[in-house]
């Protein structure tokens, strides 16, 4: 991560056989109020998944996280950084959350385009999910878990 909320990671090489991958990322917080406020991971765990077809960077956002506004209207929506830091949390919480965001990262290999088969990108009560082996194949990563900054 790098300090305000986002940052990058390298996607290598897709695994033989797989077409596609889902990233998912799942932000558990720090243990307390953090600064994604009320609506972030003190109410519940929060999930980014990115689509992936190739190696390369993928960017996360600084401010993908949950809305901190909680009335108004859509009008007011403001998001809160994506993975919260010690300082951004600190701040936000008047001290009562001096630790960064723990979070987990797993990959989802698949031989078929998932993506593509899903509503509302496909409307088919029968979508085609046979990959190029004949069959639809997954293979999935082991959690990787780390705290921000």
């Amino acid at each position: 991560w790098e300090g305000a909320g986002g940052g990058t990671f390298t996607i290598a090489a897709l695994p033989a056989g797989v077409t596609e991958e889902y990233v998912q990322i799942l932000d558990t917080g720090a243990g307390g109020p953090t600064c994604q406020g009320v609506l972030g991971t003190t109410l519940a765990d929060v999930y980014y998944t990115f689509i992936v077809k190739a190696a390369g960077t993928v960017i996360i956002p600084d401010t993908d996280g949950p809305n901190t506004v909680t009335s108004g209207g859509p009008s007011t929506i403001k998001a809160s950084p994506t993975i919260c830091t010690a300082a951004q949390n600190t701040a936000a919480t008047g001290g009562a959350t001096a630790g960064g965001d723990s979070y987990s990262v797993q990959a989802i290999g698949l031989d078929y385009p998932m993506y593509e088969a899903t509503y509302p990108i496909n409307k088919s009560a029968a979508p085609t999910i046979t990959g190029g082996s004949a069959q639809s194949d997954i293979t999935i990563s082991t959690f990787l878990t780390g705290t921000s900054p």
